[in-house]
């Protein structure tokens, strides 16, 4: 399978790109419409009758300061020189995610960067170039952004099969020819959200994951612990009409073959079995504004300025990063409180309620169970929640000519981190209805049980710490999903 790079990506491509190492290239079509905008750049530098940013001018609040044509080479040589970030390195994945996300970018042909740029970017990714950048100082993707475009000119360092190398090395060991960048180039690989789109997309996906998951462990928690089905009745979600709560409570209804309105009782669950549908569902809600807006930027020209075949260039805000950095902090907030109710409904598990031996054990007491296990998710939830929100601050910089900032670049780190601290709690409650059915031996239905087995089966560690961590990698890599799949569970 090869991706092409055409403008028009989606979460899936990201995913593909970034960690499936699937192929890529540029359409042909794109490249036409990439070389007709690169035309208009051309001809700016040769007339240099007018201002152009970032073209024949300096940068942020030195834009009125005039470049000689001459030295239009060295001032994009210069510019991703000058950026800095620190710390360690970026996950592969995020990069590579990043590189994509420039390169269509450029393929929509309003950055008036010629098609070589993107070649070489879908060269590195073929090839596993992978640009050094550091995880800190990445005001608004600057940083990381030039770090890989330094990388693409054979300056700076890169990961290549594990090893990490002088960037000059890793090009030619993987023949891919260093960049001479011409000019505007230096800064359209700099600007735009690129890492924050990129690594939106693949917290988007995993997000996902770990709420397909949520809705299983909380309809194995219903069966083992609750009592009153209503709170997933079709009606309910009908007169109160949330897509994501209608989601939730579907998912569970289909995974424990429940009818909502038999065995009624004056009985009423804690609300964090109560609230599945709701809690999950606005949380399901936020995930797909999160996914609307990465697919967005995926197919949009963020750049400055823009370059039009006509002629004209637009100086703008286009770049802006504002609209990822919300939707990263709205579905984080959103997750937090699904990881509110899932520590709960572990609680539930080691109260001792329903068929749940207390602390989760078989012989409490003499054994701890799972009660350890739930500090662990309680911990892991807390710590998501005091990362804060990043949207709504912002910095100043370039002498103040650049006095907002979108914090992008801080909000999708936090959403990551949200999302791998909440996989290892929902991994907990799946641990809980795993041991509950084996110490009590007792059925929830029979795709409940078939998906529980799946699951203890690919689990055979038996320290506490390494159970959890199998149990979130199931998460993570789509296996639980997939188990609920093919017993017909419509997952989105």
């Amino acid at each position: 399978m090869t991706v092409t790079v055409d403008g028009s990506l989606d979460v899936g491509d990201v995913v593909a790109v970034a960690r499936n190492r699937e192929r890529v290239a540029l359409d042909e079509q794109a490249r036409e419409t990439m070389t007709e905008s690169r035309r208009v750049v051309d001809d700016i530098v040769d007339a240099n009758d007018r201002p152009v940013y970032g073209v024949n001018t300096g940068f942020g609040d030195l834009y009125d300061v005039a470049i000689d044509p001459a030295d239009g080479r060295t001032l994009q040589e210069n510019l991703l020189a000058a950026n800095a970030t620190v710390g360690e390195p970026l996950p592969v994945d995020e990069v590579r995610a990043a590189m994509l996300a420039r390169a269509n970018v450029f393929a929509t042909g309003y950055s008036g960067v010629r098609p070589t740029v993107v070649d070489r970017l879908c060269d590195c990714l073929n090839a596993g170039v992978h640009p050094v950048v550091g995880d800190g100082g990445n005001s608004d993707d600057y940083g990381a952004s030039a770090g890989i475009g330094y990388v693409l000119t054979g300056e700076g360092e890169a990961f290549r099969d594990g090893r990490r190398l002088s960037a000059d090395e890793a090009l030619r060991e993987a023949d891919v020819d260093p960049l001479a960048l011409e000019p505007k180039e230096g800064l359209a690989l700099m600007d735009g959200p690129g890492l924050m789109t990129g690594r939106l997309a693949l917290a988007v996906h995993d997000a996902g994951e770990l709420l397909a998951a949520a809705d299983l462990a909380g309809a194995f928690t219903f069966s083992l612990v609750g009592q009153m089905p209503s709170a997933f009745s079709e009606r309910v979600t009908e007169v109160r009409p949330h897509e994501g709560d209608a989601t939730s409570a579907r998912v569970v209804r289909e995974v424990l073959d429940l009818d909502p309105e038999r065995d009624a009782t004056v009985a009423q669950d804690p609300l964090s079995i109560r609230t599945i549908p709701q809690v999950h569902g606005a949380a399901r809600e936020a995930l797909a504004k999160a996914r609307s807006v990465a697919e967005t930027e995926l197919r949009s020209a963020a750049d400055n300025p823009l370059v039009f075949p006509d002629g004209v260039v637009l100086s703008n805000g286009g770049f802006n990063g504002q609209h990822v950095a919300a939707a990263a902090d709205a579905l984080a907030r959103a997750l937090v409180k699904v990881g509110h109710v899932v520590e709960r409904r572990v609680h539930l598990y080691v109260q001792g309620r329903g068929s749940s031996p207390p602390f989760v054990a078989a012989n409490p007491g003499l054994e701890q169970g799972l009660v350890r296990a739930h500090y662990s998710a309680a911990s892991l939830v807390r710590e998501a929640a005091t990362l804060g929100t990043a949207s709504d601050r912002t910095s100043i910089v370039s002498g103040g000519q650049e006095d907002v900032q979108s914090m992008g670049t801080i909000a999708t780190d936090h959403l990551a981190t949200t999302v791998e601290k909440l996989r290892a709690a929902v991994a907990v409650e799946l641990l809980a209805a795993i041991e509950v059915r084996r110490i009590a031996d007792v059925n929830l239905s029979p795709r409940a049980d078939a998906i529980v087995d799946g699951l203890a089966g690919r689990i055979d560690e038996e320290e506490t710490t390494r159970r959890i961590d199998a149990a979130a990698t199931l998460v993570a890599d789509g296996t639980v999903s997939s188990l609920a799949r093919d017993e017909g569970v419509d997952l989105p």
